[in-house]
This record gives C-alpha cells, structure tokens and sequence, in this order.
C-alpha cells in the first residue's frame, strides 16, 4: 500500500472514530403500568430529543404568557365573583316573592273552586255576565245555536267564560260564550253553570296577573344568575388550559433526533455527546369512554459512545409540573375544589379580594406571601406539595 494510500485510509479511521466519540444513544421503552399492575406498551409515540437550552427557553415563554393569560382571568374572574353576589341575592329576593305569591294564588284558586260548588245554576244569566262550569261537568260549544250543528270547543269544570248574547229557541235556550281561550260557541246546557261573583273572579285574576309577571322577573333573573355562572365556568377553564402540561407542549421547538415507538414501545435516539437533551413525548389511551393523556420531559446527557437506557413510564411522567411550570393533575384537582369553594362563598355573599386567591392558586410557588382564606378550608401544604 502506498504512504498515500495508508495516510488517506487512517484519517477516514480517525473521522469514524471521531464521530463516533461525538454521538451518544439514548434508547429506551414507552409504557404505562396499569392498576392491575399490567404493563401496556405505547406503540406509535413520537420521542423527540431536544437540546435542554432551547426546550427551557420554550418553557420560560409559555410560564411568561401563562402568567399573563392567568392575570387578566384572574381579574375577570373575580369581576364575575363580586356580580355572583348581588345577582344571587336579587334571584333570592324574587324567588322568594314568587313562591309566596303562588302560595296565596293557591289558596285563592282554591276558595274559588269552593264557590263553583257552592252556586246554584243560575236561570238569569245575561249578556255581558261571567259564568263559570261547575266542577265535574263539562259543556259542548256548537257553530250555531241549535244541536245538530259542529262543535267549535268545549269547556270544562271551572272554566270560565263571558255570556256574548241569549238565544232563545223555542223549548231551548242558547248562551253565545266566548271563553278564556278566545273560542266562541252556543250552549243550551244552562244548568252546568254557575254565576259568578265578579268581586271574586277580578281578584283572581289580578292575582294571577301579578304572578306571571313575577314569575318572568325570577325566570329573568335565573338566566342572569346561570349566565353569571356559566361564564365562571368558561374563564376557570381558560386558566386551568394555561396551568397543564398541554400548554407548555403545545408549539414545541423542533426536536434535533426523533423516532415514532414501534409496537413494542421501544424507541432509539442519537444525539451529540455531552450536550444535554430532553427526551420528550406525548401519548395518549382510550379507558371506556374517556381518554387519558400522558407527558414526559427527562433530562439526560450521553457520553461519546454511550448508551443510555431512558424508560418512560408512570415513574416520570409530568416532566412539565416537576420543574415548577406546569401544575400536576393532583394539584389541579385542589385548585378545582378551592375555585368552587369560592363561588360558594360568593352566592352567600361574602367578600374577598378574589383575584389574588386565583391567582395564590394558579401559581403558589410564585405567591407564598398570600394567605388562603380560612373559609376555604384547604390547607397551604397540601396545595404547594402536590405539584
């Protein structure tokens, strides 16, 4: 072999050697171990590997916009408490009102009743009067004032209606009515009713005038009420889409060495040795009819020519929350229950400085200086160590 050939033969060796001193692998198995202790293997997962650098500057940007979106919901949220408690205590007010004056509409309709039995069928009846069919009887309204024509409508026991004109055909006499509902018809079954007091039937009728008008001011304010809490609801989801881990993976920065699980879970990276990456991944598994999402960030660094085995599985999971941005699904569960708590207190009335307990909640780790008001009972430990 020539010098040439010799020298050109060891500097490819060099080179080789070279790279292969400069990349690491990290290889490694996705699965979830399951309550029954069953070991469920993650087949089609994309694991990235990206520099630790770059990923925390993604990580400091989404924390600095969750904080901002968290603020200005924070302050909604509060704005939203503080209308809860007077649009709770308009809603008592005429909820109250309402059902009092049912109670009485109640009892009048009630001793109205007790007049239709009380009546004898009046003979005199004349246009102009208001007559009432006694309980338990009913009365056919004909077209025409005779029998064999077709029948307009019907009334039944307590209906009421206003006698338009008589007519008198000869064995028979016919009442023209035109009742409650607008319907006009004759009957000769004068027997059925019974004349009414008009003192009796106005009053009545006042009442139940009064009482649908109240009970459209108290279905009004239902709506308010619901549409006040509705609007609790959307803004406390808002904060908590910016408070989990979906947040900060959402716009991830592009992964320097990727590879998709095959269906056995297991997956192979090559990245630059020494430089610190994160393995990162995503997945998700259908249980019945919900779904559950599981996030990874681990951070790791390999040596020229090494391997390093990187399992992800229940033992790592949430890289997010572990480093202080995202909140774990356990403390999002407290935060839930305080918020709720909140929206308790603020129907009955009560009064806090509302924006600092969401945002005391969202980010406890940034607002320790803030006391959690008794009244919720949720003690300070138990939110700051379920991270």
């Amino acid at each position: 072999m020539s010098e040439a050939k010799l020298l050109l033969s060891l500097f490819a060796l060099l080179f080789i050697l070279g790279a292969c001193q400069g990349e690491g692998k990290v290889e490694g198995e996705v699965f979830i171990v399951t309550e029954g202790r069953e070991n469920v293997e993650m087949g089609l997962v994309d694991v990235k590997g990206i520099r630790t650098s770059v990923l925390d500057q993604h990580l400091e940007e989404r924390h600095s916009r969750s904080k901002k979106e968290t603020q200005l919901r924070a302050e909604k949220f509060a704005s939203l408490l503080d209308s809860l408690s007077v649009t709770q205590q308009v809603l008592e007010k005429r909820k109250d009102r309402y059902e009092k004056l049912k109670e009485k509409y109640e009892e009048i309709s009630a001793a109205y009743r007790a007049t239709l039995r009380s009546f004898n069928p009046s003979p005199k009846a004349s246009p102009g009067n208001k007559v009432a069919v006694a309980l338990g009887k009913s009365v056919e309204l004909k077209s025409e004032p005779n029998f064999s024509s077709a029948m307009a409508g019907y009334m039944s026991g307590g209906n009421i209606g206003k006698i338009l004109s008589v007519e008198n055909k000869k064995v028979n006499t016919f009442l023209k009515i035109r009742t409650e509902n607008g319907v006009v018809g004759y009957t000769p079954y004068i027997g059925k009713f019974v004349e009414l007091e008009e003192k009796v039937v106005r009053f009545k009728e006042k009442l139940s005038s009064k009482l649908e008008e109240t009970k459209k001011k108290y279905e009004l304010q239902k709506e308010i009420s619901k549409g006040v809490l509705d609007n609790l609801d959307k803004t406390r989801k808002e904060i908590i889409r910016h408070r989990q881990q979906e947040f900060y993976f959402a716009g991830m920065p592009n992964p320097d060495v990727s590879d998709k699980t095959g269906s056995d879970g297991t997956y192979e990276l090559t990245v630059e040795a020494g430089v610190s990456h994160y393995v990162v991944a995503e997945a998700e598994r259908s249980i019945g009819d919900e779904n559950e999402r599981y996030y990874w960030m681990v951070e790791t660094t390999v040596e020229g020519g090494e391997t390093k085995e990187v399992n992800l599985s229940n033992d790592n999971l949430g890289g997010v929350a572990d480093k202080k941005y995202a909140l774990s699904e356990r403390t999002l569960s407290t935060v839930r229950g305080i918020w709720q708590s909140a929206v308790s207190l603020a129907k009955e009335g009560e009064e806090m400085d509302w924006e600092k307990l969401i945002y005391r909640t969202a980010f406890p780790q940034d607002s320790t200086d803030l006391p959690i008001p008794d009244d919720l009972n949720v003690p300070e430990d138990k939110l700051l160590s379920n991270r």
